[in-house]
């Protein structure tokens, strides 16, 4: 049954285009005020590394509104389950602030936090902001500010979750319901 549903949403994903026929490997994602755009790609680590514990490198790649990178973000399978177990977390109890740091497990030469925030004079407003830690300085810095409104929020977590997660074995997610 849930085979079921899974690739009933990923046919409904492909037929709007959000992510491209025949595989769930690219997503772009447009943010609200068209500021950003948000590439989400997954590639096998098999190619690169035998001896990983994970099976893709996810890449959260962010560009301007004139498409040229400005930063990217890998990291792996295990890091974006726990990163959507805590935004659902933020989503579902309506929670005013979340932060979440990326494992620099994969990337080791900067870490990278995801700041949820609800923007105090409209609460239908949710800001994130995107930290990145440089060792060298020793500074974090904010790289960049999106804001979502709801329905915006829930499209880029359906997105992350269709392109990094959907097929991978259930057992990864330690509480797989918290899409449905």
């Amino acid at each position: 049954m849930k085979t079921n549903i899974k690739l009933l949403l990923m046919r409904e994903m492909m037929i709007s285009g959000i992510i491209r026929r025949g595989d769930n490997e690219l997503s772009i994602f447009t943010t609200m005020n068209k500021d950003y755009i948000i590439e989400l790609r997954r590639n096998d680590v098999k190619i690169w590394n035998e001896n990983s514990s994970f099976q893709y490198l996810c890449k959260i790649i962010f560009k301007n509104n004139l498409n040229i990178p400005v930063l990217e973000l890998v990291t792996s399978e295990a890091d974006i389950t726990s990163f959507l177990e805590v935004m659902y977390t933020y989503m579902e109890f309506n929670s005013s602030y979340t932060i979440y740091t990326f494992n620099s497990n994969v990337c080791n030469l900067n870490s990278f936090s995801f700041e949820f925030v609800k923007d105090t004079n409209n609460n239908c407003i949710d800001v994130l902001f995107v930290n990145q830690f440089d060792p060298v300085s020793k500074v974090m810095v904010n790289r960049i500010k999106i804001e979502f409104d709801n329905d915006s929020l829930i499209e880029f977590f359906n997105q992350m979750y269709f392109i990094f997660l959907i097929d991978i074995d259930d057992s990864l997610v330690n509480n797989p319901d918290f899409l449905l």
